[in-house]
């Protein structure tokens, strides 16, 4: 009986590590079956990264080329601003420059306006100095005139 028992026990053992097996063999399978679901879902989840990162990568590239566009803008208005600036600074020497020279014109025209001036201030002293002299001479003249018909009329 001893083996018989032994056959049971062993038996039973048996029976226990097949329905054990069986149990593993339905675990197995059912993490094989859940690993694979798994998979499909990562892969699809990667699949959306890669789609945003593709549309991350456009975004970015797009927002690297709007600013090279802004930058290349930002040059050109500076290198217009630069331009300008030069172009301004200079009608500005021209200007200060014509200002000084019409200065100095405008000082030259009348300093010479002022020597005309004097010439002719000193041509109409000179005619009223000859023409007190000619009225002395005649005052003069007349006087000695009237003093000599009064001597005339005396004697």
């Amino acid at each position: 009986m001893e083996l018989n028992e032994e056959n049971v026990s062993l038996r039973h053992v048996l029976d226990k590590l097949a329905n054990m097996d069986d149990r593993i063999e339905e675990h197995f399978g059912g993490l094989t079956v859940e690993m694979s679901r798994l998979s499909a879902e990562l892969k699809e989840e990667v699949e959306a990264i890669k789609t945003n990162l593709k549309s991350v990568e456009q975004s970015l590239q797009s927002a690297w080329d709007n600013i090279n566009d802004l930058q290349e803008e930002s040059k050109t208005h500076s290198d217009f601003k630069r331009t300008s600036q030069q172009t301004l600074d200079s009608y500005q020497e021209e200007i200060n420059l014509l200002k000084r020279n019409s200065a100095s014109a405008v000082i030259q025209n009348q300093q010479t306006e002022i020597q005309a001036l004097q010439a002719s201030l000193e041509k109409e002293k000179e005619k009223i100095i000859a023409l007190e002299n000619y009225s002395r001479r005649e005052n003069l003249f007349a006087l000695y005139e009237h003093s000599r018909e009064k001597r005339r009329e005396l004697f």
